[in-house]
């Protein structure tokens, strides 16, 4: 079996133009389109919530520190911290427009701007809700079992599939894992591991 690629290797470009869709999307809160076969299982609204926090936090810690600049140096600061709220903002649409899909005989386990990695229904073997911890964030391997990958977008999981035949997933770096076992998370792990179980099945016929 080819290596699933879940590196994401894009250009810086290729990366902020997506993120700049994604962000528009979300304001205008266009509808994330797929098909009918495909059902969504949203994740991270704790990271989510987190950036909504520093992003509130450093406005108000800007616009401090604006009061306590010289006039010239105003327009300067005002375009870093657009850049910086922007950067925060689209990385939260990013997240947010991207849920895990499970339908089409796959479990595509996504996070947004960080990597995903795609599980075959017909390999699942179980599902569980299950808190974890696998330091980092995006596609990573998990130091502690070296069958093991994580996809979040930050340390704590709360979904664990295990896979046979393992998958083979290639990282952010290149190096490719065996992964007999899938962690990642959803903001409701007891439902989600329900419908994965049911198109498990369905799969199976």
């Amino acid at each position: 079996m080819n290596a699933v690629d879940g590196s994401r290797r894009t250009s810086k470009a290729t990366w902020v133009a997506a993120m700049l869709s994604d962000l528009v999307d979300w304001i205008r809160r266009r509808p994330v389109e797929m098909p009918p076969t495909v059902a969504a299982i949203r994740h991270s609204a704790d990271t989510r919530m987190t950036l909504w926090l520093i992003a509130g936090s450093d406005l108000v810690t800007a616009a401090a520190i604006d009061l306590m600049l010289p006039p010239r140096f105003r327009p300067l600061h005002l375009g870093l911290e657009a850049v910086l709220l922007t950067l925060v903002l689209g990385i939260t649409a990013m997240m947010s427009r991207a849920p895990h899909l499970l339908g089409d005989g796959e479990l595509r386990v996504r996070t947004g701007p960080f990597g995903e990695v795609c599980v075959p229904l017909a390999s699942i073997r179980t599902v569980r809700a299950a808190h974890g911890r696998v330091d980092g964030f995006g596609l990573r391997a998990d130091p502690e079992n070296d069958e093991a990958v994580a996809c979040s977008t930050a340390a704590g999981t709360t979904l664990s599939v295990e896979v046979r035949p393992p998958v083979p997933v290639r990282l952010r770096k290149g190096r490719v894992v065996e992964a007999g076992v899938v962690r990642f998370s959803a903001d409701e792990p007891s439902v989600a591991a329900r419908l994965i179980r049911e198109a498990v099945a369905d799969a199976r016929g």
